[in-house]
């Protein structure tokens, strides 16, 4: 008989202890961190670390799926992403303690800060300095997207589709509301396939 896949977690075949249930303070404390320290766009690369290489409170596939669940629903993609990590480790108290962590922060600052980029707009230094936060910015997002796609993209079929993806939405403009139906419909297609195969 076929050894079940609980036996075979270890080398003396005892099943492998559950993860131990990370502690609610801890994930408020890190996205409160993230919060006050994530400027420049750099909040899903944060969150990432903290949540896989620093606590391992998912695996890369569980947060590739949050990532990619939480892209294709309305709202910030970063907020949507800590609301869904939340809420998958500690139910209802993780969701709007990661909502008002990774938020808090930046309101206060938006608030205090609001004003004085009101006042000081045609400044020459301030365009200067949000000139540089975009090049930040974008080689970020550059970087999280690289880091997605290898590990997500698992042969040439998921390059192509990739691409093809990419240019009925940057150069097509094709809605993105029918592009998500008709790669996901795709998507699930060629997983049944594989697993046919």
């Amino acid at each position: 008989m076929a050894a079940s896949l609980e036996t075979l977690a270890t080398p003396e075949g005892v099943p492998a202890a559950p993860k131990p249930r990370p502690s609610l303070l801890t994930f408020a404390r890190e996205m409160l961190g993230i919060g006050i320290t994530g400027f420049g766009g750099n909040l899903a690369t944060r969150i990432e670390y903290v949540v896989l290489a620093k606590h391992g409170w998912m695996d890369e596939e569980e947060y590739r799926d949050a990532f990619i669940l939480t892209g294709l629903v309305p709202g910030g993609n970063t907020t949507n992403l800590v609301l869904e990590i939340g809420r998958r480790l500690w139910g209802l108290p993780g969701l709007f303690v990661g909502f008002f962590c990774l938020l808090a922060p930046g309101v206060t600052v938006l608030l205090t800060l609001g004003p004085l980029y009101l006042a000081h707009r045609d400044d020459p230094a301030a365009h200067g300095i949000l000139a540089g936060l975009e090049c930040g910015t974008v080689a970020l997002i550059g970087f999280t997207a690289y880091k997605l796609a290898k590990a997500g993209l698992r042969g040439a079929t998921d390059v192509v589709l990739m691409l093809l993806a990419f240019v009925g939405l940057a150069f097509l403009r094709l809605p993105i509301e029918a592009m998500t139906l008709v790669f996901g419909i795709v998507g699930y297609a060629l997983i049944r396939r594989r697993e046919a195969a």
